[in-house]
């Protein structure tokens, strides 16, 4: 594990994240930016999230689509745990990344995207230390969703009933 801010134990960090494969990654951006633009985004997001959140000091898994845990390690490194979202919808398989997690008697769990540059290092800290206080805490995205959700317990009514 990293040496991070604190030494976490109780808590596990997601990441959701995909493989940036040109013509695979951010592709609502591809008009704009282009295939090999839009996977470059979509690396430099997800190397963004990981740097800051490995920073907090507590396990970290990365879930992926679009690639191997191979190509994941060969990309990011091997300090971190990798697994493949599955299949379903996002909130499938956010309910399900979640799920697996406290199964392992994990007490805390956040879960983040790499779409909100904004996600600081301080801010996952600040949402892990909140567990402490309340059973879910969710960070507000601008557009109406949210960039980051942290439990004390699966809540599958969260993932439910949400067009993604």
């Amino acid at each position: 594990m990293n040496s991070g801010i604190l030494g976490i134990h109780d808590v596990r960090l997601i990441i959701l994240t995909r493989f940036p494969v040109p013509g695979q990654a951010k592709t609502r951006l591809i008009p704009l930016l282009g295939p090999e633009g839009a996977a470059d985004l979509q690396k430099r997001m997800t190397e963004y999230t990981v740097k800051e959140a490995s920073r907090i000091g507590c396990a970290l898994q990365i879930r992926y689509t679009g690639g191997t845990a191979s190509q994941m390690r060969d990309w990011l490194g091997d300090e971190y745990d990798y697994a493949p979202q599955g299949e379903g919808t996002l909130g499938e398989r956010m309910a399900r990344a979640v799920a697996e997690v406290f199964e392992e008697g994990i007490q805390k769990v956040l879960l983040v995207g790499c779409d909100c540059p904004d996600n600081r290092c301080e801010n996952m800290l600040r949402a892990i230390n909140m567990l402490d206080r309340v059973a879910c805490v969710i960070g507000p995205a601008a557009d109406g969703g949210y960039y980051l959700i942290g439990l004390r317990e699966p809540r599958w009514d969260l993932f439910r009933h949400i067009e993604w």
